[in-house]
């Protein structure tokens, strides 16, 4: 499942596939939603990985909410933005 220099070669001890997302999310450094199924395989690293490092939390309700565009003029200028007008 995971690879690279801060990760300790061994058998996990029965890993729920749910553990994957937050897992993912703390080695890149980013905050897990909070309420969020799993948990973070913290034994799969190295100690030195860990070093600095602590699982950070989200409410991804309320982030999601205040970056939503309110008007269609906002959403149509948005889509614009992607590239998909």
């Amino acid at each position: 499942m995971l690879g690279g220099p801060e990760v300790t070669p061994s058998e996990l001890d029965r890993p729920s596939l749910m553990d994957i997302c937050p897992t993912l999310l703390w080695a890149m450094d980013a905050p897990t939603p909070a309420g969020a199924d799993g948990r973070t395989l913290f034994e799969a690293f190295r100690s030195d990985a860990m070093t600095g490092r602590t699982a950070r939390e989200v409410d991804a309700e309320a982030e999601a909410g205040r970056a939503q565009p309110t008007t269609s003029r906002e959403v149509e200028q948005r889509l614009r933005d992607l590239g998909y007008l």
